[in-house]
């Protein structure tokens, strides 16, 4: 009998059964059902009760504008539940929404735009209030505040919930109050936890978690942690930021939905350029120096590594930008050794199976970005 496995895919989540040769290891499985938490209930209680400094009631008092810093797409987490409640925390506050502005960092792909920015952050903040990428103030440092944080009396961020949070923070910013959001393993994304108070408070709290090492794997099944975070390619590959190390040798499996395609244009143009570079051998070794990570860039490292690379989407594989890559593929000889779209549950394992024979290490760990070990 097969290994049933139930992935963090879609709105829905999708089985799939491993075959019963493989030596399958899940630590922190998806579970069916998972009851809906009540995000305005948890942002007031953080709110009221952060880890160190003043409660945002005392903080917003007498204020007029704020400024909300949020992870753009290379730090994933539930923002349109947290955001939505943390506005109308603000407006209870007597802060206007008009009067509330959003700001996406690093934005290393630009401004998150239409159906794009509602699906990250959510129909309320993208239709009510102000949404643009970190601008820098222009000083002399890569890390000058931007415009509208320096215009605002009351500074906010809210970013995911990780054991280096001071990575995700542009350096010297003044934020007043920060909020990582924990998330749950459900195949929906639902906030788990809420950690509030000063930045070197809530990075402290949250340093304090360990991860424990991943156990010797051939193939790391990942996903990118179900809707709305793997409708695209590029916000599937965003959880690959997060994903446990692996010997060269093992295959990644990046399991996504894909239903709106490979992504952004520009993503998409570079994700076809890329892959004819590597299928020429022409992609310079210094192409990522310097460079701030984003989706784009975590595919290329991938690539660049020589490690196997499978992705499995049945949406994209409906889509007429799936047609494009597997016409690609075809195309391409050389890459195709290593990196393979598969569009049904039986390739997966066809091919899994062609790459380690029928009895391999399967890890099918973290399940997307709300399986890491922070949350």
């Amino acid at each position: 009998m097969s290994q049933p496995l139930l992935l963090a895919y879609g709105a829905k989540g999708l089985a799939v059964h491993a075959p019963d040769a493989v030596a399958l290891t899940v630590p922190r499985p998806v579970r069916e059902a998972v009851a809906a938490s009540n995000a305005d209930a948890l942002v007031r209680a953080a709110l009221a009760e952060p880890l160190a400094g003043p409660p945002l009631k005392e903080l917003a008092a007498g204020k007029r504008r704020a400024a909300i810093l949020v992870g753009d797409e290379s730090w994933p987490a539930p923002y349109e539940t947290i955001l939505a409640a943390l506005v109308r925390e603000l407006v209870a506050l007597e802060i206007r929404p008009s009067r509330i502005a959003f700001v996406t960092y690093p934005s290393v792909c630009g401004p998150a735009l239409g159906r794009d920015a509602i699906r990250r952050y959510g129909e309320a903040v993208v239709g009510e209030h102000e949404l643009g990428p970190f601008r820098s103030g222009g000083g002399p440092a890569e890390s000058a505040q931007d415009d509208r944080f320096a215009s605002a009396d009351l500074r906010l961020a809210v970013f995911p919930a990780l054991p280096d949070l001071s990575l995700a923070l542009p350096p010297d910013m003044e934020i007043q109050l920060l909020a990582a959001v924990g998330s749950g393993s459900a195949a929906l994304a639902q906030p788990s936890r809420v950690w509030t108070g000063s930045p070197a408070a809530v990075a402290a709290e949250l340093g304090k978690i360990t991860c424990a090492p991943p156990p010797p794997h051939d193939v790391l099944l990942a996903t990118g942690g179900g809707a709305p975070s793997d409708a695209t390619l590029e916000d599937a590959l965003a959880g690959l930021r997060r994903i446990p190390p692996g010997s060269p040798e093992a295959t990644l499996a990046l399991a996504f939905d894909g239903e709106e395609g490979l992504g952004s244009s520009r993503f998409t143009l570079d994700f076809f350029d890329l892959l004819r570079l590597m299928e020429e051998g022409a992609v310079p070794n210094d192409l990522h120096a310097g460079k701030p990570w984003d989706p784009g860039w975590g595919l290329y490292e991938l690539l660049r590594s020589n490690r196997r690379l499978l992705l499995f989407s049945r949406g994209l594989a409906e889509h007429h930008e799936g047609d494009e890559l597997l016409e690609l593929l075809g195309e391409s000889p050389e890459l195709s050794k290593r990196f393979v779209f598969a569009a049904q549950e039986s390739e997966l394992w066809h091919q899994l199976d062609a790459w380690h024979g029928s009895r391999y290490r399967l890890l099918a760990e973290p399940l997307g970005w709300r399986g890491a070990c922070a949350t």
